[in-house]
């Protein structure tokens, strides 16, 4: 039995110990094991669930590398992006689950919802992974490394990176400053829009402003061509890629792109066409300075906190400055020991700040507990228009069908096709945050430019 036991533990070593390593990405392209990835809701924890079997015939070290990009099969929901390394050791047909810590990479987007599905993106994001590697490494797992993230995607000043480990904060926009370029004087310091700054420098996020931009690059193509157009920033790095290697009919096209981003300075962006690997046409964009929203939050929220004697408390929801949003209670009675307070509250918050607390405060104004307030675009008050648009279209030619804004710029496409005359009904579906003073509207144009009949949003 001794025996018996000794040489199982030894196959079992063996095994493993001659495992082929592999790439989770890889392993999908060569077929060697069948992944599913379920949200379990939310985007910044252990947000998703990994089904993983191998239907390789030889033992698997499967990575699941920090950086790895989840594309959400819901268009309106997050991508999300896995922060600790996981490996799975997998024998010949043999099936696990594991939980993926998660954060998100598109603030502007629905947090995740229970049961969505994910698929992995295989596009490379250097500068992504080389932040999603810094913070497995240090694990630091917290809404301060969320703010990095998104201030990466969103082009933001790292300086609106905040938190008490200072440690952790000069790494974060250590590595944010490299990604966007900025010089590195020594380990201490940054050349950040024209100035000399130490990298621990608080910035005020008062100063933020709201930029935008979107248009189009007209083409005319003599053949089918495989076109591939992104956004870059004047630093050359890629900032979108709105099509890969797509295959384009012969005749007039019309190449849209759009981006908003919040910052305390506005920035030079380019629209790069290429055959191939060759450019063929560059656009220069400047943005345009748009008034800052802001958004309704419907918070819900359950809190604990010891008191040493009875008396009235305060709690407050601010941001990482110090700027306060809403007081919950003012002079609340509370007793000695632990007391358990629940609360629904209804505030506004820039839309550019994602870091909050919630902070409660005794008689004498003395700090209790302060605890990170993890908000998720979830928990914006979402509107959801639906209904049928008709529309009639008089010459056979090319079409837009979308979802505009006030100011006439796409937030969101159904198709650009050509089309023949004729009368047509389009079911439509738009969820949105609402945010003050904002419309919207489903548009068909045509060649993109010129609007044949368009319809309110309720």
């Amino acid at each position: 039995m001794h025996k018996s036991l000794i040489l199982a533990i030894l196959i079992l070593y063996s095994a493993q110990s001659f495992a082929e390593k592999i790439f989770i990405a890889q392993a999908g392209i060569e077929k060697k094991v069948k992944s599913n990835y379920k949200s379990k809701s939310g985007h910044l924890g252990e947000c998703v669930e990994l089904a993983l079997k191998n239907i390789s015939p030889k033992s698997l070290e499967v990575v699941i590398p920090a950086g790895t990009l989840l594309e959400n099969n819901d268009s309106y929901s997050q991508r999300l992006i896995v922060v600790r390394e996981l490996i799975v050791n997998l024998a010949p047909n043999q099936f696990k689950t594991h939980l993926l810590y998660t954060m998100c990479t598109q603030s502007h987007k629905a947090s995740p919802q229970m049961g969505s599905f994910f698929f992995v993106q295989n596009v490379e994001n250097k500068n992504l992974s080389t932040l999603a590697e810094l913070i497995s490494q240090k694990n630091y797992f917290n809404s301060e490394s969320q703010a990095a993230v998104w201030a990466m995607e969103n082009k933001t000043s790292p300086f609106g990176i905040t938190g008490s480990d200072s440690t952790q904060i000069k790494s974060l926009r250590t590595v944010l400053f490299q990604s966007f370029g900025a010089k590195l004087i020594n380990k201490d310091s940054v050349i950040w829009d024209g100035k000399k700054r130490n990298l621990l420098y608080n910035q005020n996020q008062s100063n933020f402003k709201s930029f935008s931009f979107s248009g189009s690059v007209e083409v005319y193509l003599e053949k089918k061509t495989k076109l591939t157009y992104i956004l870059s920033d004047a630093l050359g790095q890629i900032i979108y890629h709105y099509e890969k290697d797509k295959e384009f009919e012969i005749g007039f096209h019309s190449l849209r792109y759009a981006h908003n981003y919040f910052s305390d300075s506005s920035h030079t962006y380019f629209v790069k066409i290429y055959k191939g690997d060759k450019l063929w046409k560059e656009k220069k964009v400047n943005p345009t300075e748009l008034p800052l929203k802001t958004v309704k939050i419907q918070l819900q929220k359950t809190i604990q906190a010891s008191f040493k004697e009875a008396g009235l408390a305060s709690i407050e929801i601010l941001d990482s400055l110090g700027n306060i949003y809403t007081n919950i209670f003012e002079n609340k009675n509370v007793s000695t020991g632990v007391n358990t307070f629940q609360f629904s509250k209804e505030f506004s918050k820039p839309l550019y700040v994602h870091q909050l607390m919630i902070r409660l405060k005794d008689k004498n104004e003395k700090i209790i507990k302060t605890e990170p307030l993890n908000l998720s675009p979830r928990q914006e008050i979402m509107v959801k228009a639906s209904g049928v648009f008709p529309f009639k279209i008089t010459l056979e030619t090319e079409f837009t069908l979308g979802v505009y804004d006030s100011k006439d710029q796409m937030v969101m496409e159904y198709y650009t096709k050509l089309m023949k005359p004729g009368v047509y009904k389009q079911n439509f579906t738009f969820i949105y945050s609402k945010y003050s003073a904002e419309k919207y509207y489903i548009k068909i144009k045509e060649a993109g430019r010129v609007v044949l009949d368009e319809m309110a949003l309720q």
